[in-house]
């Protein structure tokens, strides 16, 4: 009775860890959203929004972290359940940088306003991109996915050269007029924040192959 008991409270120890890791994920995705709609809309308030809710996520990674390390100290797991456990701290680290830049977004959103009809409709194929990035995270923790998470890696190219285009556009708009260098260089760093926010999606989908494979696919991204 006492051995049964103990397997099953690991088991629903590994599936409160998956939970926690996968509310993250999407907490994640609702602040990339809000962070990017506050931008397009010029929504100021929901851009505080997005500002506030970043100590949710902060307390979900801390909550991951804590139970990450009882698992390995108390459980000493092997094989694939060491790769869950070990997976799910990695990805809750990727998560947390990753809803980071949604609020360096969301904070800059007040100075960046308004944006220029012509770089607006510049950064729609970035915004495009990187909603659609992080989705199939998502998509990926939810089902475990090692296709769809290969395919995420193997696109994460195409949002960088999105990135380089733009970050040319930029410096052009501010180089033909000085009077917006202000919002010019904050719409660049809400241009890296995407990029970067792209990273740790992919991240994401290499850390999910470990965890489902035992493959170390981590690229040279920092």
């Amino acid at each position: 009775m006492t051995k049964e008991h103990t397997v099953k409270s690991f088991e629903e120890e590994l599936r409160e860890l998956a939970d926690l890791v996968l509310e993250m994920g999407r907490a994640c995705e609702t602040q990339v959203d809000n962070a990017l709609l506050g931008l397009t809309g010029g929504d100021v308030d929901l851009a505080e929004r997005v500002v506030a809710r970043d100590e949710p996520v902060d307390a979900l990674r801390d909550r991951v972290e804590v139970l990450v390390q009882g698992m390995l100290a108390r459980r000493q797991p092997m094989a694939s359940d060491l790769r869950e456990i070990v997976s799910c701290g990695r990805i809750a680290r990727e998560l947390e940088r990753l809803g980071d830049h949604a609020k360096n977004i969301a904070r800059r959103i007040p100075a960046a306003l308004p944006v220029p009809e012509a770089t607006a409709a510049a950064f729609a194929p970035l915004f495009e991109g990187t909603r659609a990035e992080v989705g199939e995270m998502v998509a990926v923790l939810i089902g475990r996915d090692v296709a769809r998470g290969r395919a995420l890696c193997a696109q994460d190219k195409r949002l960088d050269a999105v990135f380089e285009g733009l970050f040319d556009h930029l410096l052009g708009v501010m180089r033909d007029d000085r009077t917006l260098v202000g919002r010019g260089t904050r719409l660049l760093f809400v241009a890296k924040s995407c990029e970067r926010i792209g990273d740790h999606a992919t991240n994401v989908a290499e850390d999910v192959i470990y965890w489902v494979t035992g493959e170390l696919v981590r690229s040279s991204r920092s």
